[in-house]
């Protein structure tokens, strides 16, 4: 592989450039060499900046949605910014189902938003991903939207 020194226009190396000839290629081109971009800036996860990545591993797995997704769903929604309580508004639509008026303390109300995402079904889980990620798009992060 050249060296990362070599890039030239558009930050790709010239043997990049040549490469890059259809959409798929591009962004398979565009992936590594922000690895390379990252192992010579510091920049990046350990894991970019030092090129390592697990095997590629065959899908097992076509319709249901693990621990770790249903998991990881709740918490990129709390790491946005999504409180218990938009957790729980956001998820009971999804599912159709009525808050629990009994939960009010914020601990009652996130094991209530854990209880409806282990308990949904496969496919609704998904829905749920869209519909945080459609609450997660109308927060204004940079405090210049609007109202």
């Amino acid at each position: 592989m050249p060296e990362p020194t070599k890039f030239t226009k558009g930050g790709l190396a010239p043997w990049q450039l040549k490469r890059v000839c259809s959409v798929g290629s591009a962004i398979l081109e565009l992936s590594s060499t922000s690895m390379l971009v990252g192992r010579m800036t510091g920049t990046g996860s350990f894991s970019e900046r030092h090129g390592f990545q697990g095997a590629e591993m065959e899908i097992r797995i076509r319709e249901d949605a693990p621990e770790e997704i249903r998991a990881g769903i709740v918490m990129l929604g709390y790491a946005a910014g999504l409180g218990q309580d938009s957790m729980r508004a956001a998820i009971c639509e999804v599912l159709l189902k009525r808050p629990d008026p009994n939960n009010w303390s914020g601990s009652n109300v996130e094991n209530e938003v854990d209880g409806l995402v282990d308990d949904a079904p496969w496919f609704k889980i998904y829905d749920i991903a869209e519909r945080i990620h459609a609450e997660i798009a109308r927060i204004d992060y940079t405090g210049t939207k609007a109202d």
